[in-house]
C-alpha cells in the first residue's frame, strides 16, 4: 500500500483505510466526503441513519416531490386542522390568523328533486305533485315540458293542493298575466286577470296535438310567501313553438299570482289541470335552499 504525504498542505492520500481491531471501525475527525459523494450502491440504507439526523435544514426547496410521497402517507394528523373530524363535514379553509385547514359543514343550499313525472298520461287532464311542501325549503320551483293531447286550444289552470290531496277551490286565487305570439312579422298580445277566482290559469288558447311541439314551463312557488297574511305567491313562464303547414309561430306567457287563503299548505302541493287530456309530460317540482 503506498501513502503520500504532503505535510505543506495538510494532505494524506491514500486508496484504502482499514481498522486495525475486527469491528472497532475507523473514527475520522471533521470528514468531507466530496466529488462522487458515496460511489457504493446502497451505501446509506434507512438502518444506517439516526434519528432526527436529517433535519429540516438538510432538505433544500423542491427536493420532496410529489412522487416521493408514498400514498397514504400524509394523514390528518400530518395536516394543521383547527378541529375534529364530523361525518358528513368537509375540509375548507381556515380564516383569521391561524391558517390552515378546518371541519365544516358542507352548504345546504340548492336545489332537491322531490317529485317527478315522465311518462303518457293517457286521457288525464290533471297533473298533480303531491305533498312536497315542508318547512326544510323556503321556495319550490317547478321545470319541465309537456305536450297537450288534442288540437284543440287549451287553458292551464293552476291550483293547490292540501296535505290531503284535495284541490283548494276557495274563490281566493288572483292573478294577472301577458302573452305573445309572433308569426313571419306579426306580433299578438294578449293580458288577462283574474279576481277571487277558484284557480288560475296560467295559459289560454294553447293548442296541442302533432302540430305543437313541448311546451316549457319554469314555475316559482312560495307557500305563504307572506307569514301575516299567509298569501301564498308563484310566478310562472310558459314557451311553445308551433310548426304546421308552413304556419309556424313562436309564443310565450309569463305572470304572477297569489292564493290569499289562511289554511295551512305544510304537506301540500300543487295541481295543473287542462281542458282535454296531457299527451305526454317531462316534469319535477324542487325544493329550494336559500340559507346554509
Amino acid at each position: 500500500m503506498t501513502v503520500e504525504i504532503d505535510g505543506a498542505n495538510n494532505i494524506v492520500k491514500t486508496n484504502t483505510i482499514s481498522e486495525v481491531t475486527s469491528a472497532n471501525g475507523v473514527t475520522v475527525d471533521g470528514l468531507n466526503i466530496k466529488d462522487s459523494k458515496l460511489v457504493t450502491a446502497n451505501s446509506v440504507i434507512t438502518a444506517n441513519i439516526t434519528d432526527a439526523n436529517v433535519t429540516t435544514a438538510k432538505i433544500t426547496d423542491a427536493n420532496v416531490t410529489q412522487g416521493k410521497i408514498a400514498d397514504q402517507a400524509i394523514n390528518e394528523a400530518k395536516m394543521q386542522i383547527s378541529n375534529a373530524p364530523v361525518n358528513g363535514y368537509m375540509l375548507t379553509a381556515q380564516s383569521g390568523n391561524t391558517g390552515g385547514m378546518t371541519w365544516a359543514s358542507a352548504p345546504s343550499g340548492g336545489l332537491t328533486l322531490l317529485s317527478m313525472v315522465d311518462q303518457d298520461l293517457g286521457s288525464a287532464v290533471k297533473l298533480q305533485f303531491q305533498q312536497v311542501f315542508n318547512s326544510a325549503y323556503d321556495y319550490y320551483k317547478v321545470i319541465g315540458a309537456f305536450n297537450l293531447g288534442s288540437n284543440s286550444a287549451h287553458s292551464v289552470e293552476f291550483r293547490f293542493l292540501n296535505s290531503s290531496n284535495s284541490e283548494m277551490t276557495t274563490s281566493q286565487y288572483y292573478g294577472v298575466a301577458q302573452g305573445w305570439r309572433y308569426n313571419s312579422g306579426a306580433n299578438d298580445r294578449s293580458d288577462w286577470g283574474q279576481w277571487g277566482s277558484t284557480g288560475i290559469d296560467i295559459g289560454r288558447d294553447i293548442e296541442g296535438g302533432s302540430a305543437y311541439k313541448k311546451v316549457v314551463l319554469d314555475m316559482d312557488i312560495h307557500p305563504d310567501a307572506y307569514a301575516s297574511t299567509t298569501h301564498n305567491a308563484f310566478n310562472w313562464n310558459i314557451g311553445y313553438t308551433k310548426h304546421q303547414g308552413g304556419s309556424e309561430s313562436v309564443s310565450r306567457i309569463m305572470g304572477y299570482g297569489q292564493y290569499a287563503n289562511s289554511t295551512d299548505l305544510s304537506g301540500g302541493g300543487i295541481q295543473l289541470e287542462t281542458q282535454n287530456s296531457y299527451d305526454f309530460v317531462t316534469m319535477g317540482i324542487y325544493g329550494v335552499k336559500t340559507t346554509t
